[in-house]
């Protein structure tokens, strides 16, 4: 593809809309972080010394 502005072209090659996933993305770790600070964590929490975060992508 030579025209990188094309974005019909680019639309069209792209099925799955991960490009505009990605271009979400910024924004759902934006929202992510003020549902995070907005949630009420118990007090017995706070001797809490790691945390696990585990994910499992489309392609598994």
């Amino acid at each position: 593809m030579k025209d990188l502005d094309n974005k019909s072209a680019i639309i069209a090659l792209d099925p799955s809309g991960m490009g505009k996933a990605i271009s979400e993305f910024a924004d759902q770790c934006r929202r992510a972080r003020e549902i995070g600070k907005a949630a009420a964590i118990p007090d017995s929490y706070r001797d809490v010394d790691n945390i696990v975060v585990l994910g499992m992508g489309g392609s598994a």
